[in-house]
């Protein structure tokens, strides 16, 4: 149905995909060999059930293409993400990453919709204990920055 609301799905990240998509050839069509760019397509598509990403959110890692590092600059200096793809003769650039989706399963037989945890140190909402930022002492300001009161209490 049109307008209706969907809840937002959590981003799904994949490493080991990106990394694999690093090692293929561009995909624009340019003939350009590996290494290249994992570039995240951000337009939505409900036909392919893939989300809106504006607003900051970045698309899951299994909505990548390989791009080379010249191509990947030139699509975002285009403006129209789905234009830059169909100028180099792409109409449906969504089944073209689940192609890629494909070929990742049939070689390594991994699902590249798997959301892998990162390594390393885990992400905390709260700040690491360290030293406290000094606050500036306003005796020690220059004299003609001075903020003036306006009154207010």
């Amino acid at each position: 149905m049109v307008g209706e609301l969907r809840q937002r799905r959590p981003r799904h990240r994949n490493q080991p995909y990106l990394d694999w998509l690093k090692k293929q050839a561009c995909a624009c069509g340019c003939g350009s060999p590996a290494p290249s760019d994992g570039a995240h397509i951000r337009s939505s598509s409900i036909a392919n059930d893939k989300d809106f990403t504006g607003g900051g959110r970045k698309p899951s890692d299994f909505w990548a293409l390989p791009l080379n590092r010249s191509c990947h600059i030139r699509q975002h200096a285009y403006g129209d993400e789905l234009g830059f793809w169909a100028a180099h003769g792409i109409r449906d650039v969504f089944s073209l990453a689940l192609r890629y989706n494909a070929l990742y399963s049939k070689e390594t037989g991994k699902d590249p919709k798997q959301h892998i945890e990162r390594r390393g140190r885990p992400r905390t909402k709260s700040r690491a204990a360290g030293p406290k930022r000094k606050i500036a002492n306003r005796s020690n300001w220059p004299k003609g920055r001075r903020i003036k009161s306006r009154g207010f209490k």
